[in-house]
Formats: C-alpha cells, structure tokens, sequence
C-alpha cells in the first residue's frame, strides 16, 4: 500500500475495471455480448463523470464484498455461475431497473452468460483480474 492514496486507489480499480470490460469484449463470443459489455462500459463512465469516480469502487466493492470468499479463491465455478437476480432476490435486495448501482450487476450477470463456453485458463484470467479489483477495494476501505 505505501505512499498510495484513495485517488491512486479509485484509479487503479477504475484502470482494472477497464481492463476486465476490455477483456471480456475480446472474449465474447457474440455481437450482442460484446454489446452489452460495451453499453455496460459506456454506463460506467457516465456514472463516473455524473456522480463521481469513487460511485464504481464503492458500489462493485459492496457486490464483491458480498462473495468475497469466492472471489479471495479465485473460485470460477461460483464467479462465471452465480446467477445474480437469483442471489439478490435470496439476500432480499430489490434493485429496480432505473436503479444507479444496476451496471453493477448488469457486470457480473453478463460475465455469467457470455463467459459460459470460454476455457478454463480464461476464466482464471478474468478470476484475477477481478480478485485485483476487489484488492483495490480493500485497500479503499482501509483509505477511507
């Protein structure tokens, strides 16, 4: 952690967050996935610029947070399987369609349906990338 402050570490999940979306884009198999990843990415620059850059951190960190034991294990079954609106409807949260935080879950119930037939070295890949973002979260919360 050293010198890094909250500015360093929003950055560094933003850049990771980008990369992950990128990634994925290249990965998908299907225009309309490729599509949906980008309109995710175009929403979460637009949360960024309304609301500010820490709305995405905070917000995927919450998520994360929730799972974090999967994703401290980089568990792939569980990251590229968890149907979220099952998973929400069972922790009893209600997110509404015009909601701020639903690109969030948009994020990982489409990395649920587009990354059903990629290997398994793919998956690990995209399963570090997002135990690094939740990394950056971690140290946000001990920022903050």
């Amino acid at each position: 952690m050293g010198s890094e402050n909250i500015k360093d570490i929003v950055l560094n999940f933003n850049k990771k967050l980008n990369e992950l979306l990128n990634v994925l884009i290249c990965l998908a198999k299907t225009e309309k996935d490729r599509t949906g990843f980008d309109r995710i990415k175009k929403r979460i620059q637009l949360a960024k610029q309304l609301v500010d850059e820490k709305i995405v951190i905070s917000t995927a960190g919450q998520y994360m947070n929730t799972y974090k034991d999967q994703i401290m294990r980089r568990d792939t079954e569980f990251i590229f399987s968890v149907d979220v609106n099952a998973e929400c409807k069972r922790l009893n949260v209600t997110v509404e369609s015009d909601d701020e935080n639903k690109y969030i879950l948009d994020l990982f119930d489409s990395m649920r349906t587009a990354c059903k037939n990629i290997s398994a070295e793919e998956k690990n890949i995209l399963a570090n990338m997002v135990f690094d973002m939740y990394r950056e979260y971690l140290k946000f919360v001990v920022m903050s």
